[in-house]
C-alpha cells in the first residue's frame, strides 16, 4: 500500500544502522536489496541520510520522529513492531514501510469493529482522494492524511456488510465502521441493451448506429406504464444510479433534472427518430422505413420469461408506431448471450436485447458506467464502442484522484448526462 501526494509521501534515502546481522557482517559481499521508506502526515525518520541498498540479511533499525502538533501512530510494512516508533527491518527482500503519523485537526480516523465491537483488522478503506486505498491494521484502525477538502471512502471486506458506507470525510474526522456477516445488498435493474455498430452489410441500416435515435429510446418507452402493467413491483430507473443509495442521494439534483428531461413523450421521440432516419438516407413508405428500397427491420432478442417477454413486446410495439418493422426473437439465456454478448455485433444478427443486471447498493457507480457505457468488460459489444470519445475521457475521470467530493460530482455529472445523450443502454425500472 502506498500514499500518493507530494505532500503527504516523502521518500526518504536511510542510513543502515547495522544493530544486528544474520549471516554475516557489513562486509559481506552478496545480494543486495532495495528498502524505501515513507512518511504519511508531517515528520521524519531517523537516521535521515544514507543508501537505499542494503546488503541482504541486515538488521536495519528505523525511527519515526513526529512533526510538532503530531504524534506517531503506526508503521505499514514488514517492521518487527509496527506500533513503535523505533523498529527494525529484516532485509530479506526488497521492503516498502511507511510511518504514518497522526493529527486530529488534519487526519481521519477510522476504526471498524464488528456490531459487539471486537475489532476487525484487514479491512479495506477505498477513498476518492489521492489516497486511493488503506487497509486497517491488526488494532483494526488506519489513518489517512490527505490535502483533498473532502473525500468519499466506502469500506470492503469479502463477506461482510460494512456500515456506514459510503460517506462524505474530510479531515479532522474519527469514523467508526460496524461490520456485520452477510452479502452487499443487491437491486435487480432492467434495461434496453442497444447494438450501436455500424453493420458490416452497407445494404442493412441498423438505425440504433445514431446516437440521437438511441437518446430518442427514452422518450418512447413509458417507464411509468412498465412499472403499472409489466414491472408492477418495481420502481422507475433513468440512469445506472439506483434510487435510495448514497450517490443517488448525492446527485439528486442532477438525476431529478434528467428525469424529468427523459421522461416519456412519445411525440417528440417520434419527430428526432424521423429527422434522424432522413439524415441516414431512409424513406417513411406507407408508414414503414425503408432504406435502398428494402424495409428498415429491427432484430429485437426478447427473453422469453414472462415479466420480459411482456416487456420486450410493449417496447416492440412503441417501435412499429414509429415505422419500424420488428422482428421478435424470444430466446432463454443461453440461446440469447452467444449472440448479443459473444457474437460480432456488426454482423447485423440484432439490434436491441432486453437486459437484466443485479448491481450493489454500497458501492459507487464509476464501475458502472464503465462496464455499462464505455469499452468495459461486456463482451464484443463493449469492445466494438468507439465513437464517444468525450464519455470514455469523462467516465475514466471518475477513477479520481479528487481534491473534493464537489469535484467529483461535477464528474459525476457530466458522465450521467453523456450517458444518456448516448444510450448505449436505455435503464427502465429497479427493484
Amino acid at each position: 500500500m502506498s500514499f500518493r501526494g507530494k505532500s503527504i509521501a516523502l521518500v526518504l534515502l536511510l542510513v543502515v544502522m547495522l544493530s544486528g546481522c544474520l549471516g554475516g557482517g557489513a562486509g559481506k559481499s552478496g545480494p543486495k536489496f532495495n528498502l524505501e521508506v515513507y512518511v504519511s502526515g508531517q515528520g521524519s525518520v531517523n537516521p535521515k541520510a544514507g543508501a537505499t541498498s542494503i546488503p541482504s540479511d541486515t538488521l536495519v533499525t528505523i525511527e519515526a520522529i513526529p512533526a510538532s502538533g503530531w504524534e506517531f501512530s503506526y508503521w505499514i510494512g514488514d517492521v518487527s513492531d509496527p506500533y513503535s516508533p523505533k523498529t527494525e527491518i529484516m532485509m530479506d527482500e526488497d521492503k516498502s514501510v511507511t510511518a504514518v503519523m497522526y493529527s486530529e485537526e488534519e487526519s481521519i480516523f477510522f476504526e471498524t469493529k464488528d456490531s459487539s465491537g471486537a475489532i476487525v483488522p484487514g479491512v479495506s478503506l477505498m477513498l476518492t482522494d489521492s489516497t486511493g486505498s488503506v487497509t486497517t491494521n491488526s488494532r483494526g484502525f488506519a489513518v489517512v492524511n490527505t490535502t483533498a477538502a473532502s473525500t468519499i471512502v466506502t469500506g470492503v471486506m469479502d463477506g461482510f456488510v460494512v456500515e456506514p458506507t459510503p460517506l462524505v470525510v474530510q479531515k479532522g474526522d474519527r469514523i467508526s465502521f460496524t461490520l456485520s456477516e452477510g452479502s452487499v445488498p443487491l437491486v435487480f435493474t432492467a434495461e434496453l441493451t442497444i447494438n450501436h455498430t455500424v453493420f458490416k452489410d452497407t445494404a442493412k441500416l441498423n438505425p440504433f448506429s445514431s446516437a440521437k435515435i438511441r437518446e430518442a429510446m427514452n422518450w418512447l418507452i413509458d417507464r411509468e406504464y412498465i412499472v403499472s402493467s409489466i414491472y408492477t413491483d418495481h420502481s422507475p430507473l433513468t440512469t445506472v444510479v439506483v434510487p435510495d443509495t448514497f450517490e443517488y442521494e448525492l446527485m439528486l439534483d442532477t438525476i431529478e433534472a434528467l428525469e424529468q428531461k427523459y421522461s416519456f413523450d412519445a411525440a417528440k421521440a417520434e419527430a428526432v427518430i424521423h429527422a434522424e432516419m432522413e439524415q441516414l438516407g431512409a424513406e417513411l413508405v406507407g408508414g414503414i422505413w425503408h432504406y435502398k428500397d428494402e424495409p428498415v427491420e429491427v432484430k429485437f432478442l426478447i427473453r422469453d420469461d414472462e415479466v420480459r417477454t411482456k416487456l420486450g413486446d410493449y417496447i416492440a410495439d412503441q417501435l412499429k408506431n414509429v415505422g419500424f418493422a420488428v422482428e421478435r426473437i424470444y430466446l432463454n439465456g443461453g440461446q440469447a448471450v452467444p449472440i448479443w454478448m459473444n457474437g460480432d455485433p456488426t454482423d447485423g444478427k440484432w439490434n436491441l436485447y432486453t437486459g437484466g443486471w443485479m448491481v450493489s447498493k454500497n458501492y459507487l457507480s464509476h464501475h458502472l458506467l464503465k462496464q455499462f457505457h464505455t469499452p468495459g468488460s461486456l463482451g464484443r459489444l463493449g469492445e466494438a464502442y468507439t465513437h464517444n470519445p468525450e464519455l470514455i475521457e469523462v467516465v475514466d475521470r471518475l477513477n479520481g484522484p479528487f481534491n473534493s467530493v464537489e469535484e467529483r460530482k461535477e464528474v459525476l455529472k457530466q458522465s450521467l448526462e453523456l450517458s444518456l445523450q448516448d444510450s448505449v443502454r436505455v435503464w427502465l425500472v429497479y427493484q
